[in-house]
């Protein structure tokens, strides 16, 4: 009989402790963030629901990205939570950094007739939603430039600004593309066929006139055929060094 009490107690007891446990359920755009209760990891924000630690009075949702990092946590007050299991609905907003070069431009969404700037550049734009519609910047002066964005969490948009004057005057239009590599093996290769060449034209034509002198002095006609065949080495390294000089130069130039 005492033992059937006290299992009666034991689990009227642990019935009562599930009761006043609280609960919760996460829905976010960002799921796999990090759910903290004060001080205390939960775990993921793709967990299907999560137990409160006693006394807790904040649920805190970050990033899980290293390149977020500058993105501040959504938060909730627990100290607002009446039921047991609540479901709770935390997203991040969208970030967008819009700098321009030069800077001081307006920055507007969609087209400039469509409302007032958002701001003017060097600025940070927060969005409850990804932004469908293009940045439009304009500068008195220069084009309007668009720019269609990313739906990152964090998003940077920069764009260089062409001046109305030197469209005016023909001058190329500015990128925001980064310049593309150069094929430096080609440097290399052309730099190769200047030194090689010219080392190789010399060696063979002071090979050939020191055989020449031999000729003057025997007549053997084999050793002009060996002269004739030296020059011909020397004009092709020649030829190649010549071909390696107008390559590097055509590099420098462009």
């Amino acid at each position: 009989m005492v033992v059937l009490v006290c299992l009666l107690a034991a689990a009227s007891w642990q019935d009562g402790a599930m009761a006043q446990s609280r609960w919760i359920r996460i829905d976010t755009n960002r799921p796999e963030s990090n759910v903290y209760a004060d001080s205390t990891w939960l775990g993921l924000a793709n967990m299907d629901i999560y137990r409160l630690p006693e006394g807790a009075r904040q649920i805190s949702l970050i990033p899980a990205i290293a390149d977020v990092w500058s993105i501040p946590s959504v938060t909730f007050d627990l100290t607002t939570l009446l039921a047991d299991t609540t479901d709770l609905e935390l997203d991040f907003p969208y970030y967008y950094s819009l700098e321009s070069i030069p800077s001081g431009a307006n920055v507007y969404i969609g087209r400039i007739s469509s409302g007032d700037a958002i701001g003017t550049t060097p600025m940070l734009y927060e969005s409850e939603f990804p932004v469908e519609n293009a940045f439009v910047f304009e500068l008195d002066g220069y084009r309007l430039e668009h720019i269609f964005p990313l739906s990152n969490l964090w998003n940077r948009n920069l764009v260089s600004l062409q001046s109305e004057k030197d469209l005016y005057l023909g001058l190329p239009e500015a990128s925001t593309d980064a310049p593309k590599a150069r094929r430096r093996w080609i440097d290399y290769l052309a730099v190769s066929a200047v030194v090689a060449g010219g080392v190789l034209a010399v060696h063979y034509k002071t090979q050939a006139n020191n055989l020449y002198d031999k000729y003057t002095q025997t007549g053997d006609p084999d050793v002009l055929t060996r002269v004739e065949a030296l020059d011909t080495r020397s004009a092709i390294a020649l030829g190649t060094m010549q071909v390696g000089f107008t390559v590097v130069v055509f590099r420098i130039a462009f």
